[in-house]
């Protein structure tokens, strides 16, 4: 018996999970540090976003094209 692959909710999730745990880390392990302007301390949250954000934006976007106007756009928007 094989187990299933995880889904593309489930890796975003455990993505989100890592990402504030590095932050946490690092908030306490790298107090100040800065890489560019941006607080290393950030960077993972930023990454997740970026990661995570992506698809839900470009899900958005195909929404909007298709003229498919529904409460999930709207929750996304916001």
């Amino acid at each position: 018996m094989t187990m299933p692959r995880p889904g593309r909710d489930a890796i975003l999730a455990a993505l989100s999970v890592v990402a504030i745990g590095a932050h946490l880390w690092l908030r306490w392990a790298a107090a100040g540090h800065l890489l560019g302007r941006v607080p290393v301390d950030q960077w993972p949250l930023l990454g997740a976003l970026a990661v995570g954000g992506g698809p839900l934006v470009w899900g958005l976007l195909r929404q909007i094209t298709r003229g498919n106007f529904s409460a999930d756009l709207l929750a996304g928007i916001s």
